[in-house]
């Protein structure tokens, strides 16, 4: 009997550490599930929390905001890897060029300020109103800035049909 694809990915997975990969619909079950999984990988106390906040906010955002959807929930990639002391949260999704254009344009925005600047905007938006087209109060990405060891990293990549696949990379430091 051949083992073909599956073996080869097994070992790719192996030598990338991987601690947890999912794609499908997002849902509130699966998103649990897929937490308490994470939490008992994670050894670092002092740390858990953060990345466990990180990991729920990414993991939202692919529910809410997928262009693809099983019924209510979007649909998408979860993906976590460990490797050098460094925990890897990557998600991706389906998005319109509408959205993607948006998105990215904040994105680099977010990018371009400073830890203080961050915090300010922060604060700014708890104390505004909720965005029409959120669905909460658009702090996520700075929450993510906020609580991750590095910049994030984003790529929109255009489809064929028009849409993008989007991918959204946050990094820990564990040890």
């Amino acid at each position: 009997m051949k083992s073909g694809g599956l073996h080869r990915q097994y070992d790719h997975s192996k030598k990338l550490k991987s601690v947890l990969y999912y794609q499908g619909a997002v849902t509130h079950e699966i998103l649990g599930s897929l937490t308490e999984i994470l939490k008992d990988r994670i050894s670092n106390e002092k740390r858990k929390n953060k990345i466990l906040n990180v990991f729920v906010e990414m993991a939202q955002n692919v529910s809410h905001y997928s262009l693809e959807k099983e019924g209510e929930y979007g649909i998408g990639l979860i993906l976590v890897k460990e490797k050098s002391h460094i925990l890897k949260l990557s998600t991706a999704n389906f998005l319109s060029a509408e959205t993607a254009s948006a998105l990215q344009t904040k994105l680099d925005h977010f990018l371009s300020l400073t830890g203080e600047e961050v915090k300010e905007l922060y604060q700014e938006k708890i104390k505004g109103e909720r965005p029409e087209d959120s669905k909460g109060a658009g702090l996520g990405f700075l929450e993510i800035l906020k609580k991750s060891d590095f910049p994030f990293r984003s790529s929109f990549e255009e489809t064929p049909s028009g849409d993008f696949f989007f991918t959204l990379t946050v990094f820990f430091r564990l040890g």
